[in-house]
């Protein structure tokens, strides 16, 4: 069962990085930063 769990844990953990790779990949290719994610984010919140 303990094997089971630890190779549910590195599939989750080898997705997130995934999706943390696709993501910074998709910035660089916009030239967007942080920055810019935040100020979109707080202006969306206020509407």
């Amino acid at each position: 069962m303990k094997k089971l769990q630890a190779q549910a844990d590195m599939l989750i953990a080898r997705k997130a990085q995934a999706a943390v790779d696709q993501i910074r990949k998709i910035m660089l290719t916009h030239s967007l930063t942080t920055v810019d994610i935040e100020v979109k984010s707080k202006s969306e919140a206020r509407s």
